[in-house]
């Protein structure tokens, strides 16, 4: 008889039994026994995630607990003295492309992303907003649907400097929308103590992903002083819609873009579910539904990238849904230049001696 002994997921509940994972179109990590065996499983992008370590018997946790992280597309098995694993069946495919024209193509994304967000909209709601699209369209939806949001944004200041670009827009976006939103602001010298805040709960201290987390950690403390227990994130839009200048130099589009898919647990998921548990968050990922990334997988390539012009299919239902063409057509510009948290390593790095970033960082926490 199996029988769910850890689960970890974007759902308020997990089947009592495997066979029901099948069914879940969200982010989940569980843990069954049957008899003597224990199989470990997670949702085929890794939206959730799951360690697990052999010594000196198997454990296993959604937090960092050591080098063994479960690879979404694999089930892992343990009778209690050895270790199997079993690679799923193909996840996901390019192929056959959509043969609807695109007015078709346009309505059924925009219903299956509506549809994602309704379902994972429970509780009190807030998202992550920077004022651009994806943030911008989450948030859209979720006031047509009649929930009370609060969109949280938050920069970098430093003395003598405008405000960050994702505030100015966060602020205007808001207005423009008629949404509650909450400024996080921080002064440069407050991001230090910061960074040896958050590098412990992603075990990462690249450049990057400290710059994208200052923002995020600032945020999702607001939002659970607030007495927020969901938390929307875009999420997966760049994958789902070839959003990256990766994508526009690729030769098969959605090749690219389903494998951006697969390695976002190596780089995305965990960092942003690791800070939304440390707050209490459940984080919700629409763009990672498995119905949307199933559609958008297979919509063809000049839908998504078009004379220049990226995600041109989400930026389409945008304006459908009545989000203002300022914002549907603002270009990508990552969290950790928009919140400023970039150049304030920067400057913290430069002042303490270092050349590099990299290096300022590695030296923070040991």
């Amino acid at each position: 008889m199996k029988s769910l002994v850890f689960g970890a997921s974007e759902y308020e509940s997990l089947p009592k039994s495997p066979a029901g994972l099948k069914l879940l179109n969200g982010g989940y990590a569980a843990a069954y026994r049957d008899g003597k065996r224990l199989m470990l499983f997670r949702d085929p992008i890794g939206i959730v995630p799951l360690y697990y370590s052999l010594t000196p018997k198997l454990t296993y946790s959604d937090r960092f607990i050591g080098p063994l992280e479960l690879n979404p597309r694999t089930i892992l098995s343990f009778n209690g003295k050895r270790v199997s694993r079993k690679k799923l069946p193909n996840q996901f495919t390019t192929t056959p492309r959509l043969r609807l024209d695109y007015v078709d193509i346009r309505q059924q994304l925009k219903e299956l992303i509506v549809t994602a967000v309704d379902e994972r909209s429970a509780g009190r709601v807030g998202v992550f907003f920077s004022g651009g699209l994806d943030s911008s369209v989450i948030a859209l939806i979720l006031k047509k649907l009649g929930r009370g949001v609060l969109c949280y944004t938050a920069g970098i200041t430093r003395p003598g400097c405008k405000l960050p670009e994702d505030v100015v827009f966060a602020k205007r976006a808001a207005r423009a929308l008629k949404l509650k939103l909450k400024v996080i602001l921080i002064s440069h010298k407050e991001v230090e103590a910061l960074v040896k805040e958050i590098i412990p709960l992603t075990g990462d201290k690249t450049v990057v992903n400290v710059g994208v987390s200052i923002p995020l950690f600032l945020s999702a403390r607001a939002a659970k002083r607030d007495g927020v227990s969901h938390v929307f994130s875009g999420l997966g839009s760049e994958e789902c819609f070839a959003g990256y200048r990766r994508h526009r130099k690729a030769e098969h589009v959605n090749m690219e873009c389903r494998l951006g898919m697969f390695n976002l647990y190596r780089r995305d998921t965990f960092r942003d579910y690791a800070i939304s548990k440390h707050f209490s968050l459940k984080l919700m990922v629409p763009f990672l539904d498995r119905r949307v990334v199933d559609f958008s997988l297979r919509i063809p390539p000049n839908y998504k990238i078009n004379q220049g012009v990226s995600k041109l299919v989400l930026r389409d239902i945008a304006h459908d849904l009545g989000l203002p063409k300022w914002i549907a057509t603002r270009p990508k510009r990552a969290a950790q230049y928009g919140s400023g948290s970039d150049k304030a390593i920067s400057k913290l790095a430069r002042a303490k001696g270092f050349h590099y970033k990299t290096d300022y960082l590695k030296g923070l926490v040991q």
